[in-house]
C-alpha cells in the first residue's frame, strides 16, 4: 500500500511524501517505537545529572524520525534524506561528552557514513537518468553494487567495520539506539528493500567474514561496551549471511529478535557501568548475581537469547538460519564458517557472563535500583522472550524436513561452546597461550591454588610434581573435587594423552 502525501505545490510543480505500508515497514517501525520508549525511559534516571538533557532528548526523537522516514519511504528521493540524517545525528549524539575521544570516534564514524552516502547517492543520480524513484524498479549490476556498497558502510560490514566499536563513546542510551535497532541496520534493512536485484553470493562472503572476525575480537575486547558492540557485529554478519542465503525474511526475522535483546543488554551493561563508578573494564567487575541479582537476571536472559537457546526469541530465527545454511547448495568452507559463528557466539557469550560473576573485592554491593530503570529493562526482556513466538507464525518460509544431526546441529553448536567457555575460563586464556608455550610449562610444571570466597590465599600446594603419581585413582579425585575449571581439567587430559 503506498500513501501519498502532498507537501507543496506551485504551479505545474509539487512536491510530495510517498509512504509504502507493508508487513516489513509496519514491524520494524513499531518495533523501533517501542525500544525508543524503553531507552527514554531508561534515560530519565541515566542522564538525571547531565545539564543539556533536554538537547539529548531532542537529538534521540530526531533520530528515529529519520529512521522513520528511511524505513516507509517508498522513493529514492526521501530514502536519500533520511539515511542523510541519520549519519548527521549519529554524529551528533557520539560526541555529546565532549572530550577528544568522543570527537575522534564521532569523526570516525560520520566520515564511514558519508562514504556509504556518497555511493547512496551516485545510485540516486543513476536512477534519475531513467526517470524512475521508485524502490521497486529494477536495477543493473553497477547499481547493484553501488546500494552494496551503500549498505555495508552503514551495517559496519568488513572492511567498514572500524567505525562501530569506536562510536561507543556516546552515552550508553545512544548505543542502546545506535546498536539495536535504528543506524547499524539501517543497510540490512535497505538490502531487503532491494533484495530481488542483488548478488548473494558477495552477501553471504562479506556476513561469514565480518561475523567470525567480530567474534574472535570480542573474546579478547576487555571494554565491555565494545564486547557488545563487537556481538553486535557479528550479528549483522549473520543476517548478511541470511540474505546470502536467499532468505530475507529470515534476515528480517533475526533484526527484530536482535534488536530487542541487544538494546537490553547495552541498558543492563549501562546500568552496570554507572554502579561501577564509570568503569568499562571488564577486569574491575565481578559478583554480579550477588550484587545485582535483578540486572544478572536480564542479562542472562538476554545472553541466552543471543547464544540462541531453546524457546528463547534468539533461537526461533538462528535455528532457521543454520537449517538453511545446511540445506542450501554452499560449498564446505563457507558452510563451516556459518557454523562457527554460531559457536563463537556461544563462547563469548558465556565468558562475559562468567567475567561480570567472578569473585571480587572491586565491586561494591548495591542492590537499590530506580522503578522506571527496571521498567524499561522488564518491558524489553519481556519483548526479548516473548517476540520470536509471536512473529514466526508470519514467516513466508517453509521449513523442510532434514536428517536428525542438521536438526540438532544448532544445539550441538551451542552446547559445545558453553562446555569451552567453561573449560577455558577465557578470563586470561588470550595471554595464556602465549606465555604457556602452548601448555607445556602447566604440563612440565604442576600446581594448584585454592582460594576461599574472601580471596584470601588458604592453600598453596608447592611448585613442581604433585606428591602422589600423576596418573593414579587419588590424582583424579583431587582434581574432580577441586576442579578449577580454566586450566586443570585441560592439562589433565594433555598429561593422559602425553604419556600413553
Amino acid at each position: 500500500m503506498i500513501l501519498n502525501l502532498k507537501l507543496f505545490q506551485f504551479e505545474f510543480f509539487s512536491i510530495q511524501m510517498s509512504f509504502i505500508l507493508d508487513f516489513y515497514g509496519m514491524i520494524f517501525s513499531v518495533s523501533v517505537l517501542i525500544i525508543l520508549f524503553s531507552i527514554l525511559l531508561f534515560s530519565t534516571d541515566y542522564m538525571i545529572f547531565e545539564i543539556n538533557k533536554s538537547f539529548f532528548f531532542k537529538l534521540m526523537l530526531m533520530f528515529v524520525l529519520s529512521m522513520l522516514l528511511l524505513i516507509n519511504s517508498s522513493n529514492m528521493f526521501w530514502l536519500l534524506a533520511g539515511w542523510d540524517a541519520l549519519g548527521l545525528f549519529s554524529f551528533l549524539l557520539v560526541i555529546f561528552y565532549q572530550s577528544e575521544t568522543s570527537l575522534s570516534s564521532g569523526f570516525i564514524t560520520v566520515i564511514t557514513n558519508r562514504v556509504g552516502d556518497a555511493f547512496l547517492l551516485c545510485l540516486m543520480t543513476m536512477t534519475s537518468m531513467t526517470m524512475i524513484w521508485s524502490m521497486s524498479m529494477e536495477m543493473n549490476n553497477l547499481m547493484s553494487i553501488l546500494l552494496v556498497l551503500a549498505a555495508i558502510t552503514k551495517s559496519a560490514q568488513i572492511p567498514f567495520s572500524s567505525w562501530l566499536p569506536r562510536a561507543m563513546a556516546a552515552p550508553t542510551p545512544v548505543s542502546a539506539l545506535v546498536h539495536s535497532s535504528t543506524l547499524v541496520t539501517a543497510g540490512i534493512f535497505l538490502l531487503i528493500r532491494f533484495y530481488s536485484s542483488l548478488n548473494t553470493d558477495i552477501l553471504f562472503t562479506l556476513g561469514s567474514i565480518t561475523c567470525l572476525i567480530s567474534s574472535i575480537n570480542a573474546i579478547v575486547e576487555k571494554d565491555v561496551k565494545k564486547i557488545i558492540a563487537l556481538s553486535t557485529l557479528s550479528q549483522l554478519g549473520v543476517m548478511m549471511m541470511s540474505l546470502g542465503l536467499n532468505k530475507p525474511e529470515i534476515a528480517f526475522f533475526h533484526l527484530i529478535m536482535h534488536a530487542f535483546l541487544k538494546a537490553m543488554i547495552f541498558m543492563c551493561m549501562g546500568e552496570l557501568i554507572k554502579k561501577n563508578n564509570n568503569n568499562q573494564d571488564i577486569r574491575l567487575y565481578g559478583n554480579l548475581f550477588n550484587n545485582n541479582s535483578i540486572i544478572s537476571m536480564y542479562l542472562m536472559g538476554g545472553l541466552m537469547s543471543l547464544m540462541g537457546i531453546p524457546f528463547m526469541s534468539g533461537f526461533f530465527s538462528k535455528d532457521a538460519i543454520l537449517e538453511f545454511l545446511s540445506l542450501s547448495n554452499t560449498n564446505l568452507f563457507m558452510m563451516v564458517m556459518g557454523w562457527s559463528s554460531v559457536l563463537m557466539t556461544t563462547f563469548y557469550s558465556m565468558v562475559l557472563f562468567l567475567e561480570l560473576n567472578k569473585t571480587s573485592v572491586l565491586c561494591e554491593i548495591d542492590y537499590k535500583h530506580n522503578l522506571i530503570t527496571l521498567l524499561s529493562m522488564t518491558l524489553l526482556f519481556l519483548f526479548s522472550l516473548v517476540s520470536g513466538a509471536l512473529l514466526s507464525p508470519f514467516m513466508k518460509e517453509n521449513f523442510y524436513f532434514c536428517m536428525k544431526l542438521l536438526k540438532v546441529l544448532p544445539l550441538l553448536l551451542v552446547f559445545s561452546g558453553i562446555i569451552l567457555s567453561l573449560l577455558t575460563n577465557l578470563y586470561s586464556f588470550s595471554s595464556y597461550i602465549s606465555y604457556s608455550l602452548g601448555f607445556m610449562n602447566t604440563i612440565s610444571t604442576w600446581s594448584n591454588i585454592n582460594q576461599s570466597k574472601t580471596l584470601v590465599l588458604t592453600n598453596v600446594i608447592e611448585m613442581g610434581w604433585m606428591e602422589f603419581p600423576i596418573i593414579s585413582v587419588k590424582m583424579f579425585y583431587f582434581y574432580l573435587k577441586t576442579l578449577n575449571l580454566s586450566v586443570s581439567f585441560l592439562t589433565i587430559i594433555l598429561t593422559i594423552l602425553i604419556l600413553y
